[in-house]
């Protein structure tokens, strides 16, 4: 199946696929969940509520982020890909002997 009918069809999710689980994204991950635990040991259930208010509301911005950011590197891949099948080396090289 094509990469374009597999997108189309929903059987293609990129928000969905795995990542590559690499030792520096697992210790990383673990070092925020370590922080994320001993800081609601230090806090109180009130500062608590408000913590876990102000990481929803930043996880949101950065899912935004990161959609923008996709859709540009898509267009930019786009952009790319049609600048290379508008040119013809051929032709040029034809134009530069031909001089």
């Amino acid at each position: 199946m094509s990469l374009i009918r597999a997108l189309y069809q929903g059987r293609l999710i990129p928000m969905e696929m795995e990542m590559t689980k690499t030792k520096k994204l697992r210790d990383a991950a673990k070092r925020v969940r370590e922080v994320s635990k001993e800081l609601q040991e230090a806090l109180n259930e009130e500062q608590w509520e408000l913590y876990e208010s102000h990481e929803d509301a930043r996880s949101m911005l950065e899912d935004m982020e990161q959609e923008e950011l996709f859709v540009l590197g898509f267009k930019l891949g786009l952009r790319l890909g049609k600048e290379v099948w508008e040119e013809d080396p051929i032709k040029r090289m034809e134009e530069k002997i031909c001089r």
